[in-house]
């Protein structure tokens, strides 16, 4: 076929090519939406169960475990802004997974699995509405996704969020934040377990992220 035949039919299926390829989304940098947190009750324990956030994306590394407070634990928040394309690309029937990435594990890793969770979905993103604080202390749309390993292997590991996304409140233009979590059990917060940590990537192509994948 002439290349000015093929042309034309090329253009034609570039559209489709494009509208197939995977939607990635990551923690806004520098944002109390989303980093490393502190609590003292895993989500929906009320309020008070997050103390704060005291590590912000992007950073070398962040650890999630005890720590030598007994009774205080670290975990991953992640917070993700849905845009408009993101959100038509859901609504057609799109695969979602967050994706994170080990770096390595202290002391034999966590002393449990870790969990990780939808906390809320269709939370505002503006400074005066703490949203950061209503999605682990109310955990409104808490779905638990599934666990990874207390000593996890090193690299990607990617969790399924198509239903709980799907069950959760929808997103919109003025409140656009879906919340996820990445933590370990309370029981774990105790002296003897301190230091026992899984180390996450927090920076770079390796920062947590929320794939969203058309359908072809």
């Amino acid at each position: 076929m002439k290349l000015r035949r093929l042309l034309p039919l090329l253009l034609a299926l570039l559209p489709a090519a494009l509208s197939a390829s995977p939607i990635i989304l990551t923690p806004p940098e520098d944002s109390r939406l989303a980093g490393r947190i502190h609590f003292t009750r895993e989500p929906g324990g009320g309020t008070g169960s997050m103390k704060l956030v005291d590590l912000r994306f992007p950073q070398r590394e962040m650890r999630v475990g005890p720590t030598e407070r007994s009774g205080t634990g670290l975990a991953l928040l992640l917070g993700f802004r849905m845009t408009d394309q993101a959100r038509a690309a859901l609504e057609a029937g799109a695969r979602a997974e967050l994706v994170v990435h080990v770096r390595s594990s202290a002391m034999g890793g966590s002393p449990s699995p870790l969990k990780v969770a939808l906390l809320d979905s269709g939370a505002p993103d503006s400074d005066d509405s703490f949203s950061w604080f209503g999605a682990w202390n109310n955990g409104n749309a808490f779905t638990l996704l599934g666990e990874l390993d207390a000593d996890p292997d090193l690299g990607p590991h990617a969790f399924d969020a198509t239903a709980a996304i799907a069950g959760a409140r929808r997103t919109s233009p003025l409140r656009p934040v879906v919340f996820f979590a990445v933590y370990g059990p309370f029981d774990d917060l105790v002296d003897m377990n301190r230091g026992r940590h899984v180390i996450f990537e927090a920076s770079g192509d390796k920062m947590p992220r929320l794939v969203i994948t058309p359908q072809r």
